[in-house]
């Protein structure tokens, strides 16, 4: 299991145009959306959310090809000496 996650600094510009609750809400959902796939915010929260919703399944995706990529090398017997 992966623990940790991209988080682009250029993405945090929208916290200037957000509140101190907005920015939490913002930060609570990441961290569900991250953890086990829930979507908590609705309405213009939700609009906010989608480019970090995308980057969090656009890394998972590259993740997990990594993953598989060191399993195959693995199966074939790892780096030669």
């Amino acid at each position: 299991m992966k623990k940790s996650f991209k988080l682009f600094l250029d993405s945090l510009d929208v916290l200037d145009e957000l509140s101190d609750e907005q920015s939490g809400q913002l930060f609570k959902a990441i961290r569900a959306y991250e953890l086990d796939g829930s979507e908590i915010l609705t309405g213009l929260m939700k609009a906010i959310f989608t480019p970090f919703k995308n980057n969090i399944d656009r890394a998972k995706y590259e993740y997990i090809e990594v993953c598989e990529r060191n399993k195959a090398n693995g199966l074939k017997g790892g780096r030669p000496n």
